[in-house]
Formats: C-alpha cells, sequence, structure tokens
C-alpha cells in the first residue's frame, strides 16, 4: 500500500490490483474506491518472475525477469508506481538483457468503480449492520476513464496508459514509459468536506536522532508511516487514523497520537487542533451523538455516509475526545508557548468546558459518562461491543463512566486553572481548584476495589463498580488523578504476570472470565495504550519500570519489522503474535515510537 495526500493505492504482492477477488485492492480518494483492477504487464503470455520489491510511504517499486527461454531471461522490467495529491503514476523500464533484438508486449487493463469503503468493509461499521441503498448518483464510463456525480460528491478519473503496445528493443536497449491514472473528488460547495480537505503536496516529516540499532530502525520505520498517513487540509497536514480503512480524521486518535509527539511535530499538532477546532459541534443532533461543544470522533467522505445511510459523515460518539482535547491544547501551549493561537482558540476552549458540564455528565454526579444514543455502544478509546464487562463475564447498563475518561476529565479540570489563571476566560480558578480535588478524592474511594487493590474499569448506571481488571485505569497515571499509595499498587499488578505478557501490558487481565489474547480489546495488547502507561510511570518516578515497558515494546516491534501494529496478541511466548486484522501503519501505534525513545534515552 502507498499514499500520497489523499490518494492511496492498495496493492497485491505482485504489484497489481484486483479489488473483485481481494476487496481492499484499488486507488482511493478518501472514502471512495475509484479503481477496481490495475494490471500493468510485459509479455503477459510468457513466463516472468518476481525478484526485488522496494516500498516507501508514496511509491512502490518491483523488479521482474521475462521471456525465458529455456536457458535465460530475454528482458528485465522495472515498474514503479508512485502517488501524488490527485494522481498514480507509472513508470516502467523494459531492458533488453541480450546482444541481439527483442519483441515486447506492453498491456493494461484498468477497470473503474465509485464505491464507499464501507460497502467494501463487507457492509459492516463499527458493528452497526447496514443495507446499502442506491443512491441518485450518475456514473458515466469512457474507453479510458470514469464520471460519478451525485448529490454529495463528484468524481472524475482517467488515465493515459495503452491497452496495448508493441515494441522492438536492439541488443541491450532500454525502451521507458509513463502513463498515469489522474483521480480528482469534489464535494458540494457548501459543504464542510470541502472547506476540509484539498489536493496540495505535502512535504515529507524528518526526524533527527541519534539513536542507534533497533531504536533508530523503530523511529525511522514510524516518521515513514506518518509521512504515509498524512492528509492535504486547509490547515495543513493532518494525519489520518490508519490504513487502509481509517484514512480520514478521528478525533481520539489524532489527540493521543498529539500527546505521544509534542515535542517532536509541534506544527503537526496546531494543524489537529486547527482542524479538531473547525469541527467542533455547534448544534444538537442525537442520531450523530452531537452536542455543542463537542469534539469530533470520526468524519467520512463517501456517498453512504454523505447520503445519511451511516451516520458517520460527522460523528461524535466519543466520550474522551473532548477532554482531551483541553489537555492537548493545554499541553500544546505549555510546550511551544504559542499564546497566540491559544487566545485565537478561547471560544472553542470554553465550549468544550462547557460541554462536559452541560451533556458530558449525565446525572451530575461529577463523573464523564456515556449513553449510546445511535451507532458506537461503548465510546471510549476500547469502543468495541464487549469491551466493557465485569469480572463474572455480564455486560453493565448505563450510563457508563469509564475510569481513563476520569483521569482525563481531571486532567483538563487542571488545564482551566491554568488558562484561567494566564487568559482570564471569567472562570472562579478557586471552584475549579475544589471541582478537580474533589474529583480526585471520589475517584480514588468509589473506583478502588479493596480486594484486587487496583481500580475499576468503569462505573455502571447505578455507580457499582465494572470490576474487570484491565489497562484503562493505569491512564490515571498520565494525568495525577491516582494517589500515591494506590499508584504504587496499581504499577505492581501491571507487572504481574496476569497483566504483563512480556510484549507489553494487557488489555485484560488473564484471570477474568472476558480475557481472549486475540480479542480486540480484552487481552491484547496495544502499543498506544501502553505508551501512555510509560509516560504516566514517568510522571509518577517508576523510572526502572517506565523502561521496561519501552523494552517490550521495542522488542516487540522487531518481530514487527520495527513497524508497530495497531494491536497485537496479549499470549506470551517467544515472539508476540500478529492480531489478523490490525491497521498497519496505524497513527497512535506510530506515535508511540517517540514515547518509547524519551523513556529509553531521556532517563
Amino acid at each position: 500500500m502507498i499514499k500520497n495526500s489523499n490518494v492511496m493505492a492498495v496493492f497485491s504482492d505482485t504489484g497489481e490490483m484486483d479489488g473483485t477477488l481481494r476487496p481492499e485492492e484499488g486507488v482511493y480518494l478518501l472514502d471512495t474506491k475509484v479503481v477496481e483492477k490495475l494490471k500493468v504487464k510485459v509479455n503477459p503470455d510468457r513466463r516472468s518472475v518476481q525478484i526485488n520489491k522496494e516500498t516507501g510511504s508514496d511509491y512502490l517499486r518491483i523488479w521482474e525477469l521475462s521471456g525465458f527461454d529455456g536457458d535465460e531471461y530475454e528482458i528485465l522490467v522495472e515498474k514503479v508506481f508512485r502517488t501524488s495529491p490527485n494522481a498514480v503514476k507509472i513508470e516502467i523500464d523494459v531492458r533488453n538483457l541480450k546482444d541481439k533484438p527483442v519483441d515486447f508486449l506492453l498491456e493494461s487493463v484498468i477497470d473503474y468503480t465509485c464505491t464507499d469503503i464501507f460497502e467494501i468493509r463487507q457492509a459492516i461499521s463499527h458493528g452497526v449492520p447496514f443495507e446499502a441503498k442506491d443512491t441518485p448518483k450518475k456514473t458515466k464510463s469512457t474507453e479510458n476513464g470514469i464520471d460519478c456525480v451525485s448529490d454529495f460528491l463528484k468524481i472524475h478519473a482517467h488515465h493515459n496508459c495503452p491497452e496495448y503496445l508493441k515494441e522492438r528493443l536492439e541488443g541491450r536497449q532500454s525502451w521507458k514509459g509513463t502513463f498515469e491514472i489522474t483521480a480528482e473528488i469534489y464535494f458540494q460547495k457548501k459543504s464542510g468536506f470541502a472547506k476540509i480537505f484539498q489536493n496540495h503536496p505535502i512535504p515529507k516529516l524528518y526526524l533527527q536522532t541519534q539513536s542507534r540499532g533497533k531504536l533508530r530502525k523503530l523511529l525511522q520505520q514510524s516518521v515513514e508511516d506518518l509521512n504515509l498517513l498524512l492528509l492535504s487540509t486547509k490547515f495543513g497536514p493532518v494525519p489520518a487514523a490508519g490504513t487502509p480503512w481509517f484514512s480520514t480524521i478521528f478525533g481520539r486518535d489524532l489527540l493521543i497520537f498529539s500527546i505521544q509527539c509534542l515535542d517532536r511535530f509541534p506544527e503537526l499538532v496546531r494543524n489537529i487542533l486547527e482542524a479538531l477546532s473547525f469541527l467542533q459541534a455547534a448544534r444538537s443532533d442525537s442520531s450523530k451523538e452531537m452536542e455543542p461543544g463537542k469534539i469530533i470522533h470520526e468524519m467520512r467522505t463517501g456517498e453512504l455516509n454523505l447520503s445519511g445511510q451511516l451516520p458517520f459523515a460527522l460523528y461524535y460518539g466519543s466520550i474522551d475526545a473532548t477532554p482531551l482535547y483541553l489537555l492537548t491544547m493545554h499541553a500544546y501551549w505549555k510546550a511551544t508557548g504559542d499564546h497566540e493561537f491559544v487566545t485565537a482558540h478561547v471560544e472553542n476552549i470554553l465550549r468544550a468546558f462547557q460541554w462536559i458540564h452541560q451533556h458530558g455528565d449525565l446525572d451530575g454526579d461529577g463523573y464523564l459518562e456515556y449513553q449510546s444514543r445511535s451507532a458506537l455502544q461503548n465510546q471510549g478509546w476500547k469502543d468495541s461491543s464487549r469491551s466493557v464487562v465485569r469480572k463474572d463475564g455480564s455486560f453493565p447498563k448505563g450510563p457508563i463512566a469509564l475510569a481513563e475518561v476520569q483521569a482525563y476529565l481531571y486532567g483538563a479540570i487542571n488545564a482551566m486553572i491554568d488558562f484561567e489563571r494566564h487568559f482570564h476566560l471569567g472562570l472562579d480558578a478557586s471552584k475549579l481548584q475544589d471541582q478537580a480535588l474533589n474529583l480526585k478524592v471520589r475517584f480514588n474511594r468509589d473506583f478502588w476495589l479493596e480486594d484486587e487493590e487496583y481500580f475499576a474499569l468503569a462505573l455502571d448506571g447505578e455507580k457499582h463498580t465494572v470490576d474487570s481488571i484491565t489497562s484503562n485505569p493505569a491512564h490515571g497515571l498520565l494525568t495525577g488523578i491516582i494517589e500515591e499509595e494506590k499508584a504504587e499498587k496499581l504499577v505492581k499488578r501491571l507487572f504481574s504476570k496476569d497483566m504483563f505478557s512480556g510484549w507489553g501490558v494487557r488489555t485484560m487481565s488473564n484471570k477474568m472470565k472476558a480475557y481472549n489474547p486475540f480479542s480486540y480489546h480484552n487481552g491484547s495488547v496495544w502499543p498506544h495504550d501502553n505508551s501512555l502507561i510509560i509516560k504516566g510511570l514517568l510522571r509518577y518516578g517508576y523510572v526502572e519500570e517506565a523502561r521496561e515497558l519501552a523494552r517490550a515494546l521495542l522488542n516487540a516491534a522487531e518481530f514487527f519489522n520495527y513497524r508497530l501494529p495497531e494491536l497485537y496478541s496479549g499470549s506470551e511466548g517467544p515472539h508476540p503474535l500478529p492480531y489478523p486484522v490490525s491497521c498497519s501503519p496505524q497513527l497512535w501505534a506510530a506515535g508511540s515510537a517517540f514515547v518509547i525513545a524519551d523513556a529509553l534515552e531521556k532517563y
């Protein structure tokens, strides 16, 4: 897979595409597949063999030998596919290896489509089943392209590749050709999408590092992955959450990534905060979990969502993105001293904080809670349908107050205290201090499981503990909500055999009934989850433990060619086992590399 800006190309191992056989293969413009089949072959009827392949974030290079005559190959073929903000360029170099003339045939097959990425994902999205209905769109196919027009978007794609091309090469002679598939997407002029996404070239990010060995390889791969994930927006480059299925803006993912990499890519964090401020909700819509001041969870640009068949065009079903926005805004300001930026976003900051009090606390008890009203049943970072479960395997009734969300809330309140002191927002700083202290005292009382000497995953709608032992409460170390004595016990449990696999902290203890090392959220290891734990351990002074966890992730990365995946199995063993459909590359997994480096090199 290669990507540049808002164009993504997913290939087979042989450098072809056949979306009819492997649905994910194809060329995409944001959330719409525009090319389903792409085959460019030299001498398709003669024996050939791939001898090498090289991939970068925006190019795929393949070398093939062709024309075997029983003794030797006649031709060396080098094919290079490059993505640009609105095209896939195909470069062909054919070299005659012999000293006598050789004929060759270049053949290309390109089939177009106009298909929403959610249809490609087998009509299931986030556990929300649906049947795609035809929308009023007109699709016109030409000999070398396609035009697709609906009430929501317009797509134009075409190519200049010859269907057949015969050439004769003299001895040792070479032939070169360059072709292009151009694809452009347009939204309604009044649409927010038209105001956000642009087809501008994106300068590559570079990281100067003195790191050596495994750590250097991990950092280099993570920066390469980050370059691949970047989208072109009016605010500048903003990274997508992951490929191929999440190549779009996700609020929570962007904010956690910002926390991971702020000191290395502050301008990127600024872009992220600009984009999320622009997308901050201004009205209420229960079908989209939208309320004034709330920070977006996810945005989608395909026909199914734009037409309303799915709710994810602008979807706000996240309980944690809004406090994380305040945390990140504050961290950006403290790291950069960009007083002017914060001043320009004071209204966004106040609206986010107002959402917490007016909408986020559903029963007025001082905790942030969610109760699903549309698509996502669970709305913390573990948003799969079975992720909030008790020790005995039963499922609680909401509203649900997650442990880590209260930690983010505590950090957000303290951020607002600091903002008030410096920007005079009109808030009562002493009242905010009392609120933060009260939250900390109540959290350490209400979430604590005395028999486990650990914190509960959540409180249910009746304020009973959801008593599974999970990684969630460890995020409390990140913001300082956990009392010192309880922090010591929590850290001890994190490194016990039921929580620590040797390759990272599991999302769930292997003593729980719901534990499965190959589940999405109930026993797997997520690098970003561990990276936040590392930052929290360092905050509380547990330096050796933080370094041990960082080394575990670094050692795991070696088995994934230094590209940390979204998640991997929580099973023990001589090497970490992959999770079958993990996103790779994935944004906050790539961001984990910078936290690992900090723990191993700065402490």
